[in-house]
C-alpha cells in the first residue's frame, strides 16, 4: 500500500532487503538485514538521494516517514 498520496510520486514505493555480512572470519556471516526503500523502478527515484530529495523539497517528509 503506498501511503504517499498518489500524486506525489510516478509510481509506488519499494522495499528491498540486502544483507550485512561479517566477512572478518574463515566464512561469510549474515549478521543483519537491511530494509532499504526505492522509489518507483524505472525512474531517476529509484535511487535513495534522488527519491529523499524529492520528498524533501516537495514536503512530504511525515508522509514518507508513514509509507
Amino acid at each position: 500500500m503506498n501511503l504517499l498520496h498518489p500524486a506525489a510520486l510516478p509510481g509506488p514505493l519499494r522495499t528491498v532487503l540486502q544483507a550485512i555480512v561479517d566477512t572478518s572470519g574463515e566464512s561469510p556471516v549474515v549478521f543483519a538485514i537491511e530494509c532499504l526503500t526505492r522509489g518507483p523502478r524505472g525512474t531517476k527515484l529509484e535511487e535513495a538521494p534522488p527519491l529523499f530529495e524529492y520528498v524533501r523539497r516537495r514536503g512530504l517528509e511525515a508522509e514518507m516517514d508513514c509509507a
